[in-house]
């Protein structure tokens, strides 16, 4: 059995599944308040923010990371490349969080 766990921020929540093969067992849209979001100035200052929401799910329903076979997240603005699927490294970390394509809330998942 492969478990996979994927993460999609977008502008006011974040989504989280876990995967069992092709079979989802957990499936959350964590909402954030605007009175949350507004405390930030920046996208970039939500991401513990949004680490911090992550992780109280994934405790609360007792997913050991340790179990997890692979960590997906849905593509931020970068250059353009292939389309496919792409191990992430440093130099596409750094391409997302200088905002040179844009900002949008995928930039929080590596």
């Amino acid at each position: 059995m492969i478990r996979t766990l994927i993460i999609n921020p977008g502008s006011t929540s974040t989504k989280i599944a876990l995967f069992a093969d092709n079979e989802c067992v957990l499936n959350q849209n964590i909402e954030h308040e605007n009175h949350e979001i507004l405390k930030f100035h920046s996208l970039v200052e939500q991401e513990p923010f949004r680490i911090q929401k992550i992780e109280e799910y994934i405790t609360a329903h007792n997913i050991d990371l340790n179990s997890i076979d692979a960590f997906v997240g849905r593509g931020g603005l970068m250059r353009p490349i292939p389309g496919g699927t792409y191990e992430v490294d440093t130099a596409m970390i750094e391409d997302l969080r200088s905002g040179k394509f844009g900002i949008h809330a995928p930039i929080l998942v590596p």
